[in-house]
């Protein structure tokens, strides 16, 4: 009895020490983890970021004039002409974006940055804004527009490679900045006159775009479309609207978004954005001139069509998924091993046990290095076919024969292909852990249901004499 209890409480030891061991790991991997995610910040800072495109925003000045008179009815009666300077913005009627997105991977180190080039087309058609949309400081006052800028909008202008507008037929000179406060950084640029209210304006904007991650185009049409095609086979549609049509295959994808201002505030969002109020009409709104800078903006909180070039396996994620079994993993393999020691009534030593268990803590650490290199699917192969012929190479002499080792082999390998199962079905994690959980206890119930437990805990003479 002293004896089993002896070995009860080592191996209890054992299990505190392997704990502390797997909670060493699982330190190792965070620190990666933030490694990986300065790196990837800071190439994704080199390649302009996530980019989020706005375009077909038309900006137009106004001056509003009106007169004061001064002492009415007296001889001293005076006129002063007065004004006040305002802006309107005029979003879209209709918005066709259409483009490529073009993957351009790039490395640091052992770490990738999933970058792209979208090149594409925003066409669409804006109305000319009449006087009477003006909200006046005075009534009756006269209202004088100027000429009006297009306006292409990016959440970050070191992304922007090339640009070309035209608006009513007419090429346009496009100048750095959005020209408003308010607005993340972009280009604009001044139409060639000053179009009559309420006329149709035909606009194209042709654009060459870098970013990394991620790309959002926002809606700020009253109808708003967006046709993409690239060659990356992986894609995440991770926007607040899921394209209407898509086609995902090994060789790329094309996804077709559409919405209307009905179903989407993107438009109000946008304009708050800039700093205007509420429209009356929802497609014009005023606000008060503002000759400070221009302030880059995040686009959080705005609607948009958006989709992120992802790897369908990130090493990091499944390495930190496979560490949370770990325990699981260590404290199966240590039972059949005392198992096969109880029933073949064997003497292994508690080094015996160690060392198995920090064969198995290594697992998890080779796993995480290799997949750095060679991919997740190809380390866990690796790392499992190691660590399985190192402990049964290794068992075998504890075992005392080969074909003993060989089917710890076989169990420990099913228990490596379980764990694979688990981690590369996440939806199904929990069913599969429960399950292997209960194949292991019937496991043990099974090979041990013929043990005699009382013999066990009875001192050496009891057990002399009851055989006697």
């Amino acid at each position: 009895m002293k004896a089993f209890v002896s070995k009860f409480l080592m191996l209890a030891a054992l299990a505190a020490a392997l704990g502390i061991a797997i909670a060493m790991v699982r330190g190792v991997m965070e620190d990666r983890g933030r490694y990986r995610e300065e790196t990837l910040r800071t190439v994704s800072h080199s390649l302009a970021g996530p980019q989020a495109l706005a375009g077909g925003l038309l900006i137009v000045p106004y001056t509003e004039h009106w007169v004061v008179v001064n002492q009415r009815g007296t001889r001293k009666e005076t006129r002063e002409p007065m004004s006040q300077a305002g802006v309107l913005y005029v979003l879209p009627e209709t918005l066709d974006v259409n483009g490529q997105l073009v993957p351009d991977v790039r490395k640091r180190g052992v770490f990738r940055v999933n970058g792209y080039a979208f090149s594409g087309a925003l066409k669409g058609a804006l109305r000319m804004p009449s006087a009477a949309s003006v909200k006046r400081s005075v009534e009756g006052s006269e209202i004088q527009f100027g000429r009006p800028s297009l306006v292409l909008s990016v959440a970050s202008a070191r992304g922007l490679r090339a640009v070309r507008m035209n608006a009513g037929g007419h090429a346009l000179n496009v100048t750095p900045g959005t020209g408003v406060s308010g607005l993340p950084a972009g280009v604009s640029a001044l139409l060639a006159n000053v179009p009559e209210p309420g006329s149709t304006i035909d606009f194209e904007i042709v654009a060459e775009v870098a970013g990394a991650q991620r790309l959002d185009v926002i809606p700020l049409g009253m109808e708003s479309r967006l046709v993409l095609h690239s060659d990356w086979p992986h894609p995440s549609f991770i926007g607040d609207f899921l394209p209407a049509e898509r086609a995902v295959r090994s060789s790329g994808f094309d996804a077709a978004w559409r919405t209307s201002a009905v179903a989407s505030n993107a438009r109000a969002q946008w304009l708050a954005h800039a700093g205007a109020e509420p429209s009356r009409q929802g497609a014009v709104d005023t606000v008060a001139q503002d000759d400070g800078p221009a302030v880059a903006r995040s686009v959080a909180g705005v609607e948009s069509f958006a989709v992120a070039l992802v790897d369908p396996v990130d090493a990091y994620v499944m390495s930190d998924r496979a560490t949370k079994y770990a325990l699981l993993i260590v404290g199966c393999t240590l039972a059949l091993f005392a198992v096969y020691e109880l029933i073949k009534g064997l003497r292994v030593h508690p080094v015996q046990y160690l060392l198995v268990g920090f064969a198995m803590v290594l697992f998890f650490m080779l796993l995480l290095a290799l997949s750095e290199h060679i991919g997740f699917d190809a380390a866990y192969g690796a790392a499992s076919v190691v660590c399985v012929g190192l402990i049964s190479y290794y068992v075998s002499a504890a075992l005392g024969s080969m074909w003993r080792a060989s089917g710890f082999a076989l169990l420990l390998s099913g228990l490596y292909g379980a764990l694979y199962g688990i981690l590369c079905s996440e939806q199904n994690a929990l069913l599969l852990g429960t399950l292997l959980l209960f194949g292991v206890l019937t496991g043990v119930m099974v090979l041990s249901r013929r043990v005699d437990w009382n013999a066990l805990l009875q001192p050496a003479s009891a057990v002399a004499v009851a055989d006697a």
